[in-house]
C-alpha cells in the first residue's frame, strides 16, 4: 500500500523500491540497498542521486565508506508541496505561452 501511495505521488517502480529498502535502515551501503531493493547496484546509485534530487535521501561519508539514509516518510508531504509547487508554476508559463 504505501508503495503504491509512492508511485501516486510521482516515484518510479525502482525509486519507490530503493527509498522503501532503505527505509529498513538506519543507514546503508549501496550494495544492502540494492540487494533488499533487488536491483542492480549501478542502478541502485542513480535511484539514489535521484531521490537525493528530490530530498529524500541523504547521505554520510564514515571513513572511506558512503551511507545513504532515508528521509523519514513525513518529509514526502514536502516532496508533494514542491510537485504542486512546480505543476503550478508550469501552469503560468503555458497561460503566458496560450
Amino acid at each position: 500500500m504505501f508503495e503504491k501511495y509512492l508511485k501516486d505521488i510521482g516515484l518510479s517502480d525502482k525509486e519507490a523500491a530503493v527509498y522503501l529498502a532503505l527505509l529498513s535502515f538506519d543507514k546503508a551501503l549501496v550494495s544492502d540497498i540494492s540487494e533488499k531493493a533487488k536491483i542492480k547496484r549501478p542502478t541502485t546509485y542513480v535511484i539514489l542521486e535521484t531521490l537525493a534530487k528530490k530530498g529524500l535521501v541523504s547521505e554520510s561519508n564514515i571513513g572511506k565508506k558512503t551511507f545513504y539514509i532515508a528521509e523519514p516518510p513525513e518529509k514526502l508531504g514536502l516532496f508533494v508541496e514542491r510537485q504542486i509547487h512546480m505543476l503550478e508554476e508550469n501552469k503560468k508559463s503555458l497561460d503566458i505561452i496560450v
